[in-house]
């Protein structure tokens, strides 16, 4: 293979770059810094930048042997402006608007971090933590440092306290109007005559978040605490006045971000190219720099995220989508290599239910013997090993192939050191072996959770679907083949010859020892028999005897219909035949948006066959739905049906409202289906949820409506046993269920009416459901049918 080298490795390039930038500004000490807001748990997407800035701090100081300072900053003292699906909201809804440096840390119960794997001693550390924002910054923190990441830590609260960012908030106030002028140049936006770019911390109820300054003299400013500033807190009405200095407040976001660089003397920052849009925060940040904190702007890495898809990774019973639960996937270097190998604007797309983590070691196998002059190829690739290593690189020695060792680790009958000391040529050695059971140990986990049904071999715990096929002969040979095993102690070749025979006397080898692979693991071969049968717990034998005798051969459907009355017999007198359908998605990871959601979007609005309103009102749905809304006397000219408001707007020509990654998903499925579906947070639904009529004057606070609306009689709802959660079926949903970006489980809704079939509103849910676990993971569970 011939060597291949275009260019040098992208991290050599970003140092080259700096340096080159560094001299041309005269600037004499680089301070490479990141920063987050430790809002809860952090996801993987944000190891990115950690890591990014840690290799470009490193390839600095080794490439020109400069000290480059390197630090990663905390922003606490931002407000709490969202609460997590998975804190309590009886514990944590009052601190909505509080610093987060000034919130009590969870319990480790309630966190939502996965402690499983956590010593006692490491639970202690989490237990000691002062904070909310300190709790997670360490779960964090401690992500970033298995994968290498040395940056020094710094506390934003810790630097206003001490006076440090004093002189950066009076040039900001003091140069408040240029700052305005900014915005709109910059951003087009107009802000109120009285804004200030500060926010002081309510010294009466001490949240931040709800309040706003009226003045500045020079000396202090004035402020008022607003009950209605924010949809998300309540502020408590107290005005005043406050030295804005010593950490009694924050700075406004867009010009924090730049009174940190100012007050800590960053010169290289990057961040995710969200940030970097024309107009955004990034081009505001930098305008604000130059003319009010007279400095360059930091030199500006835009990169890329990392997408993590598969339902499994989202999984609260699997290793979920958390910067902690990603590490563990794979060693270190191996995690650190994934984003050295791959150049910064480039997206990285990882399914670790796919055969990435197997394609992902063979890359890091390939890049080592590149790197140790055994095999020919880029030398970029090599580079990404060398720049991988956590500690010393080491020496050359065999690494033995990971999809390999995933599979034959379930063959009982393989020796795995003597397996690998063939494919190698020689005994392995000590660090060899080591490796080896590195390795293994994270095969293991792999195959555990993730990797596709090929490589799942191990003796499943619950009846495989798949047992269903076997006969009553090869059931009766599975239990003569277990009353062998009991019958002494065997060697496995001569058990393996035994069952042979007894197979050759009966059915036939072929049919026999598929009947042990499918009653075990639900596939036609595996591991050779033997071995496999003396490998299983002997308890597990001897029950899957007697789950195959009981066993029902009917498959199971993948839609269940619910037993419990879940239609009010009301409803279903006055319309016979009505019905929805449901299904859970649970532990999504939802965003404000994302680049391939938009992409699919403006596809699928290139493809809609209905381009008018009267072709809308054709639809078969949107004439059930019109039909319900008349009866139950509801005017669908003024109150449209979910599926028709939505499509009048495309083809009216406005745009569609965006909301997050869950909603926007599964309203591609309205528009493609005309169904109509309602999605809800399934932790905010009391019970199960019924179709009913309303009473008269049943209170609902509507989405974005400041007043409650009540129903008058006879409108259909979706109502848990709480409260009704929707009106007219799916055209208006209340507040306190909505589907917002700390959502880890969604409650999908589909509505049937009379004469719909059931097979299209089951296939617009099914599809509503993939979109979302396309574009925030998930698992998603079984579809329930009730009528």
């Amino acid at each position: 293979m011939k060597t291949i080298q275009q260019s040098n490795h992208w991290i050599d390039e970003v140092a080259t770059r700096v340096a080159e930038w560094q001299t041309k500004q005269n600037i004499s000490h680089l301070h490479v810094d990141d920063m987050k807001t430790p809002s809860g748990r952090v996801h993987t997407g944000a190891l990115r930048g950690v890591v990014l800035h840690d290799l470009t701090a490193k390839t600095l100081n080794r490439k020109f042997e400069s000290m480059v300072t390197s630090t990663y900053v905390f922003n606490d003292m931002d407000p709490m402006d969202g609460l997590p699906g998975y804190l309590p909201t009886e514990k944590f809804e009052k601190y909505m608007g509080v610093p987060l440096y000034l919130i009590p840390a969870p319990s480790l119960e309630e966190s939502g971090v996965d402690f499983s794997l956590a010593s006692e001693a490491e639970k202690k550390r989490y237990s000691d933590t002062k904070s909310f924002a300190e709790f997670y910054a360490l779960d964090f923190i401690d992500a970033f440092r298995t994968l290498g990441c040395t940056q020094k830590i710094i506390w934003s609260h810790e630097l206003y306290e001490s006076g440090k960012m004093d002189s950066t908030i009076k040039i900001a106030l003091d140069s408040t109007k240029k700052i305005k002028t900014i915005y709109k140049e910059v951003a087009d936006y107009k802000l109120p005559s009285n804004w200030f770019p500060f926010q002081v911390t309510c010294p009466q109820c001490g949240k931040v978040g709800t309040t706003i300054t009226t003045d500045w003299d020079g000396k202090e400013v004035t402020f008022e605490c607003q009950q209605n500033k924010v949809t998300w807190a309540v502020g408590c009405g107290y005005k005043g006045s406050i030295s804005p200095f010593g950490g009694t407040g924050k700075l406004l976001w867009k010009v924090d971000w730049p009174g940190h660089w100012a007050a800590l003397g960053v010169t290289v920052e990057g961040a995710g190219k969200d940030h970097t849009s024309a107009g955004g925060s990034r081009d505001m940040a930098n305008v604000i720099c130059k003319e009010v904190f007279n400095i360059e702007a930091p030199f500006d890495i835009p990169y890329e995220w990392i997408l993590i898809r598969g339902a499994k990774m989202s999984s609260s019973k699997g290793i979920g989508t958390s910067a902690r639960e990603f590490v563990q996937l794979f060693p270190p270097t191996i995690g650190r290599f994934l984003f050295a190998s791959k150049e910064y604007s480039q997206v990285i797309d990882f399914d670790p239910t796919s055969l990435s983590i197997p394609d992902l070691f063979d890359e890091y196998d390939q890049a080592a013997r590149i790197f140790w002059e055994k095999e020919k190829g880029d030398k970029r690739l090599g580079r990404a090993f060398e720049i991988s290593q956590i500690d010393q690189i080491p020496e050359e020695h065999f690494l033995p192939r990971f999809r390999d060792l995933a599979l034959w680790m379930q063959h009982p009958e393989i020796n795995l050191q003597d397996k690998f000391s063939e494919i190698s040529g020689s005994p392995l050695s000590q660090l060899e072996k080591e490796e080896l059971e590195i390795r293994r140990t994270f095969a293991e986990k792999w195959v555990k959770y993730y990797a596709p049904e090929d490589y799942q071999l191990k003796p499943k715990n619950e009846l495989p679907p798949e047992a269903s096929q076997l006969t009553v002969e090869q059931t009766t040979f599975l239990q003569e083949a277990l009353d062998l095993i009991e019958s002494k102690s065997w060697q496995a070749t001569d058990l393996q010859q035994e069952l042979f025979e007894v197979a050759k006397r009966g059915i036939g080898t072929r049919k026999a020892f598929q009947a042990i692979y499918l009653a075990f693991i639900g596939k036609k071969s595996g591991p050779r028999a033997a071995w496999f049968l003396l490998s299983i717990d002997p308890e597990l034998r001897s029950r899957r005897i007697r789950e195959l005798q009981n066993l029902d051969v009917s498959p199971s459907a993948e839609t269940t219909l619910d037993a419990d009355n879940l239609i009010s017999s009301e409803v279903k007198q006055q319309f016979p035949g009505i019905f929805f359908a449901t299904v859970k998605i649970s532990g999504v990871y939802i965003q404000k948006e994302i680049p391939e959601l938009q992409e699919l979007t403006k596809k699928i609005l290139r493809s809609l066959t209905v381009s008018s309103t009267s072709e809308i009102a054709a639809l078969e749905p949107i004439q059930a739905y019109r039909s319900l809304f008349k009866a139950t006397g509801t005017d669908f000219h003024s109150k449209r049906p979910s599926p028709e408001a939505l499509l009048r707007r495309v083809v009216q020509g406005k745009d569609l409202y965006q909301i997050n990654t869950a909603v926007d998903a599964y309203n591609l499925a309205v528009l493609e289906t005309g169904v109509g579906l309602g999605g809800f947070d399934a932790k905010k639904i009391s019970g199960k949820v019924r179709l009913r009529f309303s009473r008269q004057g049943e209170p609902m606070k509507l989405l974005s409506d400041s007043k409650p609306t009540l129903t008058r009689e006879n409108q259909l709802v979706y109502a848990d046993k709480e409260k009704a959660i929707t009106i007219d079926l799916n055209y208006r949903d209340i507040d306190e269920t909505k589907i917002t970006t700390s959502t880890s489980d969604i409650q999908l809704f589909a509505d049937g009416a009379p004469n719909l079939e059931e097979k299209v509103i089951i296939e617009a849910l099914q599809k509503g459901a993939e979109y979302i676990h396309k574009f925030c993971g998930g698992t998603i569970g079984t579809v329930a049918v009730n009528k």
